[in-house]
């Protein structure tokens, strides 16, 4: 089993991209995104202190196994089945465990939640009680944030070097930040290109049977997907090939015009 690992920011361009090594997306049998605004801002919080965020799963396979993207503009009314992808032969890889931290990474560095971007507070970075966050996160309205609040996604993705790009965040602000202030925002940025730039920001592990199905059968991922998730509610390994049964036939469809007959997706009392 191999564990690569990439920068975040390298990590959200696999994200719905082919290009990228068959790119990532996600098996049907994973809920949907359930993660709050909180929770996506704590995950960012936790990245730029450097806490461990934990390893991702991947099943790398060219099984005709049904998936979908990830969602880039989140809404709550969105359905899941805009976004799913046709069935291929082609290589893919998909999240077996690490669905919310990816999806809440590319929401917030590719994308929006309920129209407003992900914003830092660039001038935080005191631990404040009672919530114990130190980087103030917030999803913002683009057109109306203003310093010290910065669009994340504009820092992360910034192709300048720290210093320069900490010098045009100052520049920007204006006059009347204190040399203090000053340093804070070098330090941070610092701080940013750090987390998010370095090569070992991720790793992921990796089960690949492009090259030969037999070596993780569809039955031995079904089995890996169970022990993954065993915090959660457990399932039944027959219910989830069941599930997967499912991803790759589709639902019965009825014949008196009622919705289709078939597994609904499982809940999962998960924090992936």
């Amino acid at each position: 089993m191999k564990t690569p690992k990439h920068s975040l920011r390298k990590i959200v361009s696999f994200l719905n991209n082919p290009d990228e090594d068959g790119g990532f997306w996600l098996p049907n049998i994973q809920r949907p995104f359930v993660w709050s605004e909180d929770q996506i801002c704590r995950l960012f919080d936790s990245i730029l202190r450097e806490y461990p965020i934990s390893t991702l799963l991947i099943w790398k396979t060219k099984a005709e196994v049904r998936h979908r993207k990830f969602i880039d503009n989140y809404r709550s009314k969105l359905r899941l089945s805009d976004f799913y992808v046709p069935e291929n032969g082609r290589k893919k890889c998909l999240v077996l465990d690490g669905q919310q931290r990816l999806q809440s990474l590319f929401i917030g560095l590719c994308g929006s939640y309920e129209g407003r971007e992900l914003f830092l507070d660039i001038l935080s970075g005191e631990v404040s009680a009672p919530d114990d966050v130190k980087f103030r996160f917030a999803f913002l309205d683009a057109g109306k944030a203003s310093f010290p609040w910065i669009r994340f996604k504009d820092l992360v993705f910034n192709t300048a070097d720290p210093l320069t790009a900490a010098e045009d965040l100052i520049a920007k602000a204006g006059c009347g930040l204190s040399p203090d202030e000053r340093r804070k925002i070098s330090r941070h940025v610092g701080i940013v290109f750090k987390t998010f730039h370095s090569d070992d920001g991720i790793s992921y592990q990796e089960l690949d049977s492009t090259e030969n199905a037999e070596l993780y059968t569809e039955d031995d991922v079904v089995e890996v997907f169970i022990r993954a998730n065993s915090g959660g509610t457990r399932l039944g390994k027959s219910d989830l090939l069941f599930f997967l049964a499912e991803l790759k036939l589709g639902p019965r469809r009825r014949t008196d015009g009622g919705p289709p007959v078939g597994p609904q997706p499982p809940r999962l009392r998960i924090h992936s």
